[in-house]
């Protein structure tokens, strides 16, 4: 049985820190300067990843993109 995630549309911001991400795990602070992003808009967008399961949440306040 092949399960079937459902596609979400990614804005410009989830964009942005999924394609930093695709290159491998990043901690919080890495994420905020590479991206150019507010602290608060980026606690925002990565909380909203995690939830759609686009990213997880790693100790030491690291993140990476899920398996599809």
């Amino acid at each position: 049985r092949q399960i079937v995630k459902d596609a979400i549309q990614l804005d410009f911001n989830e964009q942005a820190i999924v394609n930093e991400l695709s290159l491998g795990k990043l901690h919080f602070e890495e994420l905020l300067s590479k991206s150019n992003i507010e602290v608060g808009t980026l606690l925002m967008v990565l909380t909203g990843l995690e939830v759609n399961k686009v990213i997880r949440k790693l100790p030491g306040n690291f993140y990476e993109l899920l398996p599809n």
